[in-house]
């Protein structure tokens, strides 16, 4: 188990929809912060469109990783299997074994349709001869838009080592699910570990309540004990090491240059925090 950052540890310097920032953060630009950081991990997600790096581009990448002894992840959100194809291609390029899906948790906002459950089972056995081939492992990232129990169910039925869970430790909130639910009910077939704070309180109407982000340690979530449990649980699935990624859900500030320099802070503070289990 090794602790690393995302593009998600860093969503507004990489850009949030349509506020991006004037120098947005490249690919390269999170590698120089992982190796400020003394993390040996890089998650590179869908904010990135990692697929559109040339070939020569993502060989230069996976050079500087090495370089510094950096391992990357690749992830994307896919609900098709030319795009995940096409994102197989870029993990072996990158040389990560994990390629980590979310499947469009935006389509009901959006009006794009969801898979139902019978394509979603279909589309992860069409693309396995290419995982098993190019031993990268897929993992299907813990979401409101299914529920764990649901997605368990998948996990069983498409029945392989290169398809698995990437357990986040807030997404699930959103259908009502607690942290250590999801856990306990995924845990055989965790492949990666996305480490994100959050803390609950009363709305100023105090008519509800807000649930929002906090850097690793100061929220309410116990991330060290959720840690320990995965680690004492060895994976049934074909991926080296269960990786330990932050992320963070951060309200933006009252100006960009604010909002960039407290989420440069909140990493910081995160990596130290998760240090206390993972000194690698």
């Amino acid at each position: 188990m090794r602790l690393g950052i995302s593009s998600y540890t860093y969503s507004w310097s990489v850009g949030v929809g349509d506020v991006v920032p004037e120098k947005r953060l490249t690919a390269f630009d999170l590698l120089g912060r992982a190796r400020e950081l003394g993390v040996q991990v890089l998650q590179l997600a869908d904010g990135l469109a990692l697929h559109e790096l040339s070939e020569r581009e993502l060989a230069a990448l996976a050079q500087a990783a090495r370089a510094h002894a950096i391992s990357l992840e690749v992830g994307a959100r896919a609900a098709d299997k030319a795009t995940l194809l096409a994102h197989v291609v870029v993990a072996v390029q990158l040389g990560s074994p994990l390629l980590r899906v979310i499947f469009r948790p935006g389509a009901a906002r959006s009006g794009e349709r969801q898979l139902d459950w019978d394509e979603s089972v279909a589309l992860m056995r069409e693309v396995l001869p290419d995982l098993a081939r190019n031993q990268v492992c897929l993992g299907i990232e813990t979401h409101e838009s299914m529920k764990a129990q649901d997605l368990r169910r998948l996990i069983e039925a498409v029945d392989s080592p290169y398809v698995g869970v990437v357990y986040d430790t807030a997404n699930s909130l959103g259908c009502f699910e607690p942290a250590e639910v999801v856990l306990e009910t995924l845990l055989p077939y965790v492949v990666n570990f996305h480490a994100k704070d959050v803390r609950v309180r009363r709305s100023g109407h105090s008519l509800g309540f807000v649930i929002e982000g906090m850097p690793c340690g100061r929220g309410q979530l116990d991330l060290l004990g959720l840690i320990e449990r995965v680690r004492a649980n060895p994976t049934q699935k074909a991926i080296p090491e269960v990786n330990v990624i932050v992320e963070h859900w951060m309200p933006g500030a009252a100006t960009m240059d604010e909002t960039l320099a407290q989420e440069k802070r909140w990493g910081e503070e995160s990596v130290r925090y998760l240090r206390k289990v993972i000194s690698k």
